[in-house]
């Protein structure tokens, strides 16, 4: 895989999935809006838009397509990454709720949650939820 030297960061990560969603659709497509459109969508500045685009396409030396081997790779890359956070999430999910219950019961605390609350989520700790994935695979 290759990397750019840059960092993705919660600050910056809007600006670069609004210029890479505008540099495709002006590839992919003949019907497109323009610099300002996306700049407006992404709360950013049309100046700021038109200066990202061009490190956005120098940093990938204006290689707009991928090969089917490169696309494997990265879907397979994604998949894995995907595997370990759900896996994460429902550990999480699993056993939040319980912990939320301890916590509450070691402070006399009931005003955070109402008796029928608790029981509904003490009924859900005790079973495993399974997120469906079949929707993340319509390639």
């Amino acid at each position: 895989m290759k990397t750019t030297g840059m960092s993705i960061t919660s600050l910056n990560v809007h600006r670069l999935l609004v210029t890479s969603v505008m540099v495709a659709a002006k590839f992919l497509g003949s019907a497109y809006f323009n610099n300002a459109c996306f700049a407006t969508v992404g709360g950013i500045g049309t100046s700021e838009i038109n200066k990202l685009e061009l490190d956005f396409l120098f940093r990938i030396n204006f290689t707009l397509n991928v090969t089917a081997e490169e696309f494997k790779q990265y879907k397979m890359h994604i998949e894995e990454e995907l595997d370990v956070s759900m896996s994460i999430a429902q550990d999480n999910f699993a056993g939040g709720s319980t912990k939320l219950l301890k916590h509450q019961e070691q402070a006399g605390d009931s005003s955070l949650c109402s008796s029928r609350s608790r029981a509904k989520m003490s009924k859900r700790a005790e079973t495993k939820t399974i997120m469906p994935d079949t929707f993340l695979y319509a390639v």
